[in-house]
Order: C-alpha cells, then sequence, then structure tokens
C-alpha cells in the first residue's frame, strides 16, 4: 500500500492565499476598468488577514487538507473575518457582496481540498489495484 499523501501546511496556506487574492482580483475585474498593485493589496488585505487568523487555529494546521472542520473553519473565518475587517475599517457592505464573498471563498477552500483528496484516492485505488494484478499472477 502506499503512503498517504504528505501535504505540508505551509503549502496549503499558499494555496488559500493564492486563491483568496484570485477572488480578490476577480472581484476587482469585474467592478473596476483600471487598477494596480496598490489597489490589489487595499482591497485584499483585510481577507488575508482573516486567512492568517483562520490557519492560527491548531485543527487547521494539523489537518491542512481536512474537507470538515478545517475547511469550514478557513472557508468561515476567512470570509466572514475579512468582510468584518472591511467594515471596521470603513469599506463598504452589501449583503449580496457578503453572499458572493462567502460562496466562492467556500468554493475556492473545498474545490482544491476536493481535488487533492480525489487525486489521493485515486492513487491509493490504482496500487491497490496493482497489487491485486500482481498476486493473481503468483508473484511475490
Amino acid at each position: 500500500m502506499t503512503s498517504p499523501l504528505r501535504f505540508p501546511w505551509p503549502l496549503a496556506l499558499g494555496i488559500d492565499a493564492v486563491l483568496v487574492t484570485c477572488f480578490v482580483v476577480l472581484g476587482m475585474g469585474s467592478h473596476h476598468d483600471r487598477w494596480g498593485v496598490a489597489d490589489l493589496a487595499l482591497v485584499a488585505w483585510p481577507f488575508l488577514v482573516a486567512l492568517a487568523a483562520a490557519w492560527a487555529v491548531p485543527v487547521v494546521r494539523r489537518r491542512p487538507r481536512g474537507l470538515g472542520l478545517p475547511a469550514l473553519i478557513v472557508a468561515l473565518v476567512t470570509a466572514l473575518g475579512g468582510l468584518a475587517l472591511r467594515v471596521l475599517t470603513g469599506g463598504g457592505f452589501a449583503l449580496s457582496f457578503a453572499i458572493v464573498t462567502l460562496v466562492v471563498i467556500a468554493a475556492f477552500v473545498w474545490g482544491w481540498r476536493v481535488i487533492v483528496a480525489v487525486a489521493a484516492w485515486l492513487r491509493r485505488r490504482s496500487a491497490s489495484s496493482l497489487l491485486q494484478r500482481v498476486e493473481l499472477l503468483g508473484c511475490p
């Protein structure tokens, strides 16, 4: 049997950070004709700070690709914390934006974790199937 897919938590945090930044880029791209890196940083920081807070929770670091509680914590803390920081620092708030934020960040957070889980499952399944074939042939 193959060993489980190793996945260090800094890599998972990096993937989450890239996807949160993608969420901001997509939003800015659909609402602004022109923007630069400074604008991106100004809009992204509340969500990236909230993401860092989510990753401060020990269960998230212990199970970085977990589909249950770890992903739920990352999604909720990032989306709701980012929205809260945005409002507390004078940013606007609209219910529609909050809903889109929660849905997109949750899809991004769970999406890559589901892909990794399926890849690990396929890897285990393939290795197990190969072992069974070898045993059927009478090979040691």
